[in-house]
């Protein structure tokens, strides 16, 4: 199930910010995906609140 989902088009390094405040606190998978639909990487993202 997908919470966010966004495309960017990158040429090169770059950071992109993501706004987490409406993401419940938890464990998360994220994938980088290339233009041909292939994963390039997954990794784990950890949201920790008080």
């Amino acid at each position: 199930m997908a919470v966010w989902s966004e495309k960017y088009y990158v040429n090169g390094s770059r950071t992109i910010r993501v706004e987490l405040d409406d993401f419940k606190r938890g464990t998360y998978l994220y994938a980088l995906i290339n233009d041909k639909g292939r994963t390039i990487t997954t990794k784990r993202l950890i949201v920790l609140k008080p």
